[in-house]
């Protein structure tokens, strides 16, 4: 079969895909119809299947919305395959990817936020874990970072890898004047310090430990646990085990935390309200769910507080929401990411696949979270200069909280 023909009948699954399962049939007040005929003609063109990646994710990403992804059968998200080269194979995009990041330097155990810089969200590395290649590699908190590719990899047990590749600038003065990438051909401002960039990698998925338990008193019989996602059922008995053990409180951490299973996150609610609590609404094209608790409700009678950021999405928000609702606990922290929306997985034959949304998400006012996000309580935002000082602000708050009824 011709490669453009063979494009075009996967350009066409593509958009048929979105047309029939997407959760909103207005397409955000978007054309669908016209952006798959225009993108129909450009599929045509592809030399490549790199290429044939772009222009889905372009149109695809149109649509604005979470949980919404291309995969090829390398598993290379196409969105990062345009600064490789267009006359690229698809099965030597992997390769290309690590010549060009050939000289990394490799800062696994990471953990970086956005905060606001003289009215701007920058980001910046906000902690670095003993014992790690970052900590040996002297990474610095605050640190700028820059994110620019990402792949997915398998390790020699058939683990699944995940890694980040981009910049930092080593230098705790933070400035839009100094040189913030690889490339930027600006005048150099002679009365601050040019900072060269360093490429780096680093392992998105490495495990972690609580890390603050010995640098912030916690009160007596109050636990501080930190939650990475809602992926495990371990992680969420642990929570059930910890609970048992903490009649003062629970500081329970769900900065980061990108979500996971729905059923997971489901019964840990049930840990602090009863059955059938109406949390939100699951809404779809054809109709609408409430959503409930339907765990065994065990009755943690202590106190909760939840910590949150712009990088606690999906499971994490649902859960977050609803505790805020019924008052059942105190969210602390900044506003969460905003992505909701319940998808799933739809094959695009040989090719590869397409993650699309096929619900929204209500709170239990019947408010979108979706593109908003979950406004905390007690809103803390991360300053420079508590960075700089290796402080987590947010935690200080959740303890000076938690310790006024202890």
């Amino acid at each position: 079969m011709p490669f453009a023909e063979q494009n075009v009948i996967i350009y066409d699954k593509f958009c048929d895909n979105i047309r029939k399962k997407y959760y909103d049939p207005n397409f955000g007040g978007n054309d669908w119809n016209k952006i798959c005929l225009d993108g129909r003609q450009k599929a045509k063109l592809a030399k490549t299947n790199v290429e044939l990646a772009m222009i889905m994710a372009k149109d695809f990403e149109i649509l604005k919305s979470s949980h919404q992804s291309l995969t090829l059968k390398k598993r290379i998200n196409p969105l990062y395959a345009e600064q490789l080269s267009s006359n690229s194979t698809q099965p030597n995009v992997l390769s290309k990817l690590k010549e060009k990041y050939k000289d990394a330097i490799d800062i696994s155990g990471i953990e970086y936020s956005s905060i606001n810089i003289r009215g701007k969200p920058r980001t910046v590395i906000t902690w670095v874990y003993p014992n790690t290649p970052a900590f040996e590699a002297a990474v610095k908190p605050n640190y700028p970072l820059y994110v620019k590719d990402a792949t997915i990899e398998v390790d020699a047990k058939g683990n699944k890898v995940f890694y980040d590749y981009g910049y930092i600038l080593q230098t705790e003065y933070y400035d839009d004047r100094v040189i913030n990438s690889p490339g930027d051909n600006r005048q150099k401002i002679p009365d601050i310090n040019y900072v060269q960039p360093i490429m780096i990698k680093f392992q998105t998925n490495i495990p972690r430990v609580a890390k603050y338990s010995n640098l912030i008193q916690i009160p007596p019989s109050v636990s501080y646990i930190k939650l990475q996602s809602f992926d495990k059922i371990e992680n969420i008995n642990q929570v059930f085990e910890i609970a048992k053990t903490s009649p003062n409180g629970i500081i329970l951490d769900l900065r980061e935390n990108r979500g996971g299973s729905i059923k997971y996150e489901n019964k840990l609610i049930s840990l602090f309200l009863p059955p059938d609590t109406i949390c939100g609404y699951r809404v779809s094209r054809n109709k609408t769910n409430k959503f409930s608790t339907n765990g065994i409700f065990q009755h943690y009678e202590g106190q909760l507080i939840i910590l949150i950021n712009s990088n606690s999405a999906s499971a994490s928000e649902v859960f977050s929401s609803c505790i805020m609702h019924y008052k059942r606990g105190v969210v602390i922290g900044e506003n969460s990411n905003g992505s909701v929306l319940a998808s799933r997985f739809y094959r695009l034959g040989f090719w590869g696949k397409q993650h699309i949304p096929i619900e929204n998400y209500l709170d239990a006012n019947k408010n979108p979270i979706e593109g908003i996000g979950v406004t905390p309580d007690i809103i803390v935002h991360p300053t420079l200069e508590g960075i700089k000082q290796g402080r987590d602000e947010i935690l200080e708050r959740a303890v000076q909280e938690i310790s006024k009824t202890h």
